[in-house]
This record gives C-alpha cells, sequence and structure tokens, in this order.
C-alpha cells in the first residue's frame, strides 16, 4: 500500500508538472499568434496607410509643381489626403522648416502656418531624403500624435517636405481589444501605447535619466509625463526571470516593437479540452489505484477484496463521466449508467455492439483507422468524436481511450471516458463567429479578410495560380448619413454588401475592412475577369438601392489588382505581397473615384 500511495504522489507531482508545461506552451502560442495578428492589422491598416498615401502624393509632382507659389491648390491636394487618411492635419513646409500650408481640425491647423518646425526628426530626416515615421507631442496643437513625413522633389532638387500627422486612437484600440497586456514602443524603448493604462509613457526598461533629459531636449515628448520606471526590469533575462513570459516582435517603422508580458501561471491559459483531459487522467489514475489496491488485498481477505470492488463498481457506475469498456476485438462489455443517460441506448442494447452503433457519418474511415492504430498498439488515444444518439440527435463528447493490460503487459480489454462536451462546442463555434464576421454586414471583418487573402497568396505561390484583389469604396455614404441618419447609412452599407455578394461567387471573399470600405478577394480569377463581374453590380446599383422605404442613388467605386502583376517585384516579401496588393487596388479605385466626379 506505501508503494502505490508513492507512486500515486509521483504520479500527481509528474501531472502538475505537466498542467504548467502546457499553461506556458499555450500562452507562448497564443502571444506569437496575437502579436503577428496585430502587427499584421497595424502594418496594413494604419501604417501602410499613411506611409503609402504619403509617398504616392509626394511623388506624383502635384504639391511640388504648385508650392509654394499656388497655395491654393496645395490646400485642396492636402484637402483630399486629410478626407482620404482621416488624418488629423497635413501640412507643408518650406526648405527652412517653416510651415506654408496646414489643413486640418477646426482652427489649430491654421495657427501653425508661418510657424518654424526646422528642429523636428521628421524635418529634418526627410530634408536628408529620407521617409519618417514618428512619435511626437504637437508643438502647436499640443495633442500627441503619429507623425509621417517625405520630400517633395522637383527638377532642382528638394523643395519642402509634406506631413501627415496621425491621431494614435487606433493604436490604442487594436491593442485594447486584446486580453493579453500588450505594449507599443518606439525605438527610444519608450511606450507610447498599449492596453495597460498604468504603462503609458513608461520605459520598457528603466530609462536613464540621461536618457529622459535628451528626450525632454528633443521636444519630441513636450507636456507629457514621461517616467523614468520600467514596464520590465533592467537587464531582465527570460531565462532567469521565468516570473513572467516576454515575447517581443519588431514592426516595420524605425525600430519600433510590440511587447507581450504575461503571468504564464494563471489557469486562463489552460483551454477546457486541457483541464478536462488532466481531470479524466486524475480520475483514471485514481481508479487505476483503486483497482490494483482491490487486487493486493485479496491475498489478505476475499470479504475485504469484495467491498472493495463493490466501491470501485458503485464509483463508476455513480460517475458523472461516461465510462465503456469493450474487449480487444471493440465489442462492448460494459457501460455504466451516465451511457444510457448520454445516448439513449440501454445496457441491453449496447452490449456486444461495437462503437460503430454511435457513428453519425461526420468522421472518414481514415479518422478511425488512426483511432484503432493508436490503442492497438498500447498508446492512449485521446480527442473529440461527433456521435448519434439512439433518436437521431448529434452530439459532441471528449473521449479518451486507454488499453487495459495483463501482467505480461498483453492488453485485453480498453476502457473509454467521455463527456458531452456538445454545449461548449457551440459556444466556441458561436464566439469564432462573432470573431470572424463583421457585426453589421455579416460578411468578414478587416482581420479574417486579411487573413483569407495571406491564405490565398500561399496557395497561388505553391501551385502557381492566381489572386485578384478588389478594394471598394461607397459613394455618397456621408451624404446619406448626413440627410438621414447612421442607421440609414448602415442599411445602405447592408445592402451594397449584399449587392456585392451575389454577383460573386461561392470560393470568392468579401470583407469589411471598416467604414465604407470593403475588400474583394477572387482566387484563380484576372483582373479583366473582375471588372466583368464589377460592371454587373455596377448595373445592379444604376437604379438606386430601397432601404426603408428610401431611394438612395449611391454607387462604389473599386480598383483591381492582381497578383500575376507583381511578378517582377522579386524584392517583395511573402509579408509585403498582400499589402502591395491592396495598395495597388486602392490607388486605382482612387484614380476612378476621381474620374467619376470629373464626369
Amino acid at each position: 500500500i506505501l508503494l502505490l500511495v508513492s507512486a500515486g504522489a509521483v504520479s500527481l507531482l509528474l501531472q502538475i508538472n505537466g498542467v504548467n508545461r502546457v499553461k506556458q506552451e499555450n500562452l507562448v502560442q497564443q502571444q506569437r499568434s496575437e502579436t503577428s495578428s496585430i502587427i499584421r492589422d497595424l502594418e496594413v491598416g494604419f501604417f501602410s496607410k499613411y506611409r503609402d498615401f504619403l509617398i504616392g502624393l509626394a511623388e506624383s509632382q502635384f504639391i511640388a509643381e504648385a508650392f509654394p507659389s499656388d497655395i491654393d491648390s496645395v490646400n485642396q491636394a492636402l484637402d483630399i489626403a486629410l478626407k482620404s487618411t482621416n488624418a488629423e492635419i497635413a501640412y507643408v513646409l518650406d526648405v527652412k522648416g517653416i510651415c506654408r500650408a496646414s489643413i486640418g481640425e477646426g482652427q489649430l491647423a491654421s495657427q501653425m502656418v508661418g510657424e518654424s518646425y526646422e528642429f523636428r526628426p521628421y524635418f529634418t530626416q526627410a530634408m536628408q531624403d529620407n521617409q519618417y515615421v514618428g512619435f511626437a507631442s504637437g508643438v502647436t496643437t499640443g495633442r500627441i500624435g503619429v507623425y509621417f513625413s517625405a520630400p517633395l522633389h522637383s527638377e532642382s532638387g528638394i523643395v519642402g517636405v509634406l506631413v501627415l500627422k496621425a491621431a494614435p486612437a487606433y493604436l490604442s484600440r487594436t491593442l485594447q481589444a486584446k486580453q493579453l497586456p500588450y505594449a507599443l514602443v518606439t525605438k527610444n524603448n519608450v511606450v507610447i501605447a498599449g492596453n495597460r493604462e498604468e504603462w503609458l509613457y513608461s520605459g520598457l526598461y528603466p530609462l536613464t535619466e540621461m536618457l529622459l533629459e535628451r528626450l525632454s531636449q528633443t521636444r519630441q515628448y513636450e507636456g507629457l509625463q514621461l517616467t523614468s520606471k520600467g514596464i520590465l526590469p533592467a537587464g531582465f533575462n527570460p531565462q532567469e526571470n521565468g516570473s513572467v513570459s516576454v515575447y517581443m516582435q519588431p514592426l516595420s517603422v524605425m525600430g519600433w516593437k510590440l511587447v507581450s508580458i504575461a503571468d504564464p501561471h494563471t489557469d486562463a491559459f489552460l483551454y477546457p479540452q486541457q483541464r478536462g483531459f488532466f481531470i479524466k487522467s486524475s480520475v483514471f489514475l485514481l481508479l487505476i489505484i483503486l483497482t490494483a489496491t482491490a487486487l493486493f488485498v485479496t491475498y489478505y481477505t476475499r470479504s475485504s477484496l469484495k467491498t472493495d470492488l463493490r466501491k470501485l463498481y458503485a464509483a463508476v457506475e455513480q460517475s458523472p463521466e461516461t465510462v465503456l469498456m469493450t474487449d480487444t476485438k471493440g465489442r462492448i462489455e460494459y457501460v455504466n449508467s451516465s451511457f444510457e443517460r448520454l445516448t439513449g441506448y440501454s445496457s441491453s442494447e449496447a452490449l456486444g455492439k461495437t462503437p460503430a452503433l454511435f457513428k453519425s457519418g461526420h468522421h472518414d474511415r481514415e479518422f478511425y483507422k488512426r483511432l484503432w492504430d493508436t490503442i492497438s498498439s498500447g498508446k492512449k488515444w485521446k480527442g473529440e468524436i461527433y456521435n448519434s444518439r439512439k433518436d437521431g440527435s448529434l452530439y459532441w463528447e471528449s473521449v479518451l481511450i486507454s488499453p487495459v493490460k495483463d501482467e505480461q503487459g498483453h492488453t485485453i480489454s480498453y476502457v473509454a471516458f467521455k463527456d458531452d462536451i456538445t454545449e461548449q462546442k457551440v459556444r466556441q463555434e458561436a464566439v469564432n463567429h462573432r470573431a470572424r464576421v463583421d457585426g453589421l454586414t455579416q460578411v468578414l471583418n478587416r482581420r479574417s479578410g486579411l487573413e483569407v487573402l495571406y491564405r490565398s497568396i500561399a496557395q497561388c505561390a505553391s501551385n502557381g495560380s492566381n489572386v485578384t484583389v478588389g478594394f471598394v469604396d461607397v459613394n455618397g455614404l456621408k451624404v446619406v448619413n448626413d440627410t438621414f441618419g447612421h442607421a440609414a447609412g448602415d442599411a445602405l452599407i447592408k445592402s451594397v454588401s449584399n449587392g456585392i455578394k451575389q454577383h460573386i461567387r461561392e470560393s470568392d471573399s468579401l470583407a469589411r475592412l471598416g467604414g465604407d470600405e470593403f475588400l474583394i478577394i477572387l482566387p484563380g480569377c484576372t483582373r479583366a475577369r473582375a471588372e466583368a463581374i464589377w460592371k454587373k453590380i455596377e448595373e445592379a446599383f444604376a437604379g438606386g438601392i430601397e432601404e426603408g422605404g428610401e431611394t438612395y442613388n449611391v454607387s462604389a467605386s473599386v480598383g483591381f489588382s492582381e497578383l500575376s502583376e507583381l511578378n517582377d517585384h522579386s524584392e517583395l516579401d511573402i509579408e509585403s505581397i498582400p499589402r502591395e496588393l491592396i495598395r495597388m487596388a486602392d490607388e486605382r479605385m482612387y484614380h476612378r473615384k476621381q474620374l467619376m466626379k470629373s464626369k
């Protein structure tokens, strides 16, 4: 008995160690997955959006040719930039750093005209013919923001600097949507956004007094309460400081990085299926110990053996889990009361049958072959099975099957522990649906749409096929919102979404990027074919859209880009190709929208 207790204690310690190890592995996997997802959202939805538009506008020569002689034309271009990107302020500096034109919210933008910004890094970098992205507090406006700058060229050289200032709210919203702690850190190791309020304007590691003094002298953080404390201790080493799990990944923005810091010991990182498995393993271990104990005391008293066996039988019979035993050929030899309640079959109906009695047709032959190959080799099998009850209703169950062996190690039977997880699967499916689908239009949301695009491009790379991407912008939504209210605007967005879905294939995908912007993903389709499909959509929109008794005369602009157009861009990596396709489609959509306005 002492040996059995010792073995049980050792098994329990191993079980606890296994739980902690699984928690840590789950956390690291979740950190890697969520960090990559956040970076894709930030790169495509924020940094690439502003940076690509700024570069395109700077290289278009329109502002460079109009500046500084025609300030009205420059202001018109800046106004277009403001509306296209939702930037806070757009302005142009001359070669001395003096603001000559500025467009933005309220009177703050006009107050910038005539002010000098020659000390700003975004000006000095652009004058060195470099593009710049940085975080700073506005000298004139007093508002924090992310600054994007690019030089304006003419035949004589650099004639000025184009600047877009974006509010950092998108960065904070993206991080606050996550449960794990995240911080966005600049190249100076200063936290500028995160979902932990106490981290803001702290350092990744404690900031030295010398660095704080230098940062204050650059005026980049003027008016902000920088603190020397760090969210990680100085000289932090994940191998030595194992109390927290830290995962960092760089962005493409001038040395910025995304940092995740979490405690790996919380039960939140143990999934329900894993928790159920450890519980089942513990129950199975207890049953083995009880069985071994009962056999051991047989040497002393047969009466005690009978008593213990009755207790063991009662424990199994009254267990809330379904217990099923078969012989080595799979014929059922025993089921407990929970089995009858779960499946609807009585013990007399099940005995002598095989588990094929419960097949629902959901799993293929290869699934059952792998299961039997595992247990017939003497190993345990755990997984989820979709089965059918006697009345034909379907249910999901979590299953642990273990071979029962004799003293020589030969398998003499199999015992299965089952748990009904149907309700859990339904909840999980609902959560997954909400996470993937846009709540208004019921099409894919931005994140899911980008994931589909990444998978489509990867599939094209493996089989040599093609994919076309469409960037759609609804025209006239602002007029509907201003005239009839946002409820009518939402109804209009839903109608446009439904109109597009009616004309694309089931294999195609439609995602709402946000506001009135949509992304169409057309695998195996050329750009010419996509244009033909869009003509049908435009014809459907030609008579207006009826919603709530009103007819809205609206239209939508689209731009298409084709993967085969990037064959000559060998310098693009797999992460950059989706952004480039979206940028090309967005640019063509913008040109088409301008052409429609001119007509």
